[in-house]
């Protein structure tokens, strides 16, 4: 499937918890899930609810075989939404299938 707009892209971001849940840590209110590009990389998306709701997104270049170690990140968490733009952006300049 192609993401041919932003509206597609951030649907898609929304859609997390279809993804893989590689990690669920309960105890501290943090969910991890995990979307694999055709590519081989990665988009890991943080979920944390504890005291409240916040998704964070993060972009990795798989450099090895392992199946989740030695990936790079593109960019950053970052708090605030940044982190969603910025792998729109990469969705958008990579023009990725999902």
């Amino acid at each position: 499937m192609k993401l041919n707009n932003n509206k597609e892209r951030i649907a898609f971001l929304e859609s997390y918890k279809e993804w893989e849940l590689i990690y669920d840590l309960s105890d501290l209110g943090i969910e991890i899930y995990s979307y694999k590009l055709n590519n081989g990389t990665q988009i890991v998306a943080v979920r944390r609810y504890e005291v409240h709701e916040e998704v964070m997104y993060c972009v990795f270049n798989r450099e090895a075989k392992d199946e989740y170690l030695n990936y790079t990140p593109i960019n950053r968490f970052a708090l605030g939404g940044h982190s969603k733009n910025q792998v729109i952006e990469y969705l958008k300049n990579n023009k990725e299938e999902i």
